[in-house]
């Protein structure tokens, strides 16, 4: 529909009808889903937070994980965003390949907001000491990124990400 209210409300609609482990819920994931690439930003911050009443982390079904990975890679940023926002709130504690590819990924997005929500949802999806050497990584390169927001995150990220004895992955130092 083209008017933005309409979509809001029937996203939230369907946030209401299925709770997850009603068997229903699972016909409902596709439609939010959809949400998530919306114009409006109101329509997508609702689909993302349906998805995660539709779709407890760690239970989304591989199909339906692939569609959000392949969101992330849209050519406008604000899908781009709100896919990884998705990522995040739907991924276990075992992160699929592709959604892992995704993330590294979009650390090295052109726009620092992807940049910047790839770092909050590797910090999510890795508590501390549990992240992949390529995620701490790509975590460390950011720390001198050209956008201030996306340095501060990085650096959140690996005070988030790394126990004290992994924090000497970062690459070696290099003096002027």
């Amino acid at each position: 529909h083209k008017d933005y209210h309409i979509r809001l409300a029937a996203v939230r609609a369907l946030g209401q009808l299925g709770a997850p482990g009603e068997s229903f819920a699972m016909d409902l994931r596709r439609p939010v889903l959809a949400r998530v690439a919306d114009p409006d930003w109101r329509v997508r911050g609702a689909a993302l937070d349906t998805l995660e009443v539709l779709i407890p982390a760690g239970s989304a079904p591989e199909a339906l994980l692939l569609e959000v990975v392949h969101l992330t890679r849209s050519p406008d940023w604000a899908t781009r965003v709100a896919a990884l926002d998705a990522l995040g709130r739907v991924l276990g504690p075992v992160v699929h390949t592709a959604a892992e590819e995704a993330l590294m990924s979009a650390v090295q997005d052109e726009h620092a907001h992807v940049r910047e929500q790839a770092l909050a949802v590797l910090c999510r999806v890795y508590p501390h000491g549990a992240a992949p050497v390529e995620a701490r990584q790509a975590v460390l390169t950011r720390l001198d990124d050209r956008d201030r927001i996306v340095r501060q995150v990085s650096s959140q990220a690996v005070y988030r990400m790394m126990t004290p004895g992994q924090a000497s992955l970062s690459r070696p130092v290099t003096r002027a």
